[in-house]
């Protein structure tokens, strides 16, 4: 596995563990971090207000990789994103992005989502803060 598919599979497996915090997702990312998804802008600071609203909904969720390919400092996969929310609802998106790194960090993402399986009150869940 690739460091970079490597630093993305690790950050994900922090950010859905019930155990971690927030701080505990912080050092995957730089702090120039950016994020574009699905037409809405976020900076470091969203970003994280992203990470805590995911936090409040999410009871348990894992990411299954389709494609991973990396050129340079920068990646470009599909993943799948299987959730089940604290309410027992499950959902399923799929996620096209393509990540840019720094100092071993992920400095961008831009990505877009579809939501596959689950309520459309939830399609928003890639960027919601």
């Amino acid at each position: 596995m690739h460091k970079y598919q490597k630093l993305v599979t690790e950050s994900f497996e922090v950010l859905f563990d019930v155990n971690t915090s927030v701080d505990d997702v912080r050092p995957f990312f730089s702090k120039n971090y950016t994020q574009w998804v699905d037409g809405k802008s976020l900076d470091y600071d969203d970003f994280f207000q992203h990470v805590v609203a995911l936090k409040e909904v999410i009871a348990k969720a894992h990411v299954e990789f389709i494609e991973f390919m990396v050129e340079g400092d920068t990646a470009a996969d599909i993943h799948d994103v299987f959730v089940t929310k604290k309410n027992s609802e499950d959902l399923h998106v799929r996620v096209i992005a393509f990540f840019t790194f720094e100092n071993d960090q992920i400095a961008s993402v831009r990505e877009m989502t579809h939501l596959l399986k689950g309520s459309e009150s939830d399609h928003d869940l890639g960027s919601r803060t």
